[in-house]
């Protein structure tokens, strides 16, 4: 109960479905920080935002195929995310 600070390390995984479009695998990390109010014993509402940051090469393309070309162009070291999240949480 009360404030946490979280992280994490590992990859991200990129993939279209749609017809023979390769996949691409990138580094990524996150950092976050919450709080929980205790509502009793075993009952609370969490607030929480998250920063996410992916590696991507440089100037790199995304999805491509041999028949298709390519889905996406990317110019930049990383791609950067965010979210805030609200529920609530209950322990057993």
């Amino acid at each position: 109960m009360g404030a946490y600070v979280v992280a994490g390390f590992g990859a991200t995984h990129a993939r279209l479905d749609q017809g023979d479009r390769n996949s691409e695998t990138y580094l990524s990390g996150n950092i976050g920080a919450g709080y929980m109010l205790p509502l009793g014993k075993h009952v609370g509402l969490r607030f929480e935002i998250r920063g996410y940051g992916t590696l991507i090469n440089n100037d790199s393309t995304l999805f491509c195929g041999s028949n298709v070309g390519c889905g996406a162009t990317i110019k930049g070291e990383a791609l950067y995310q965010g979210e805030a999240l609200g529920g609530l949480s209950i322990r057993f």
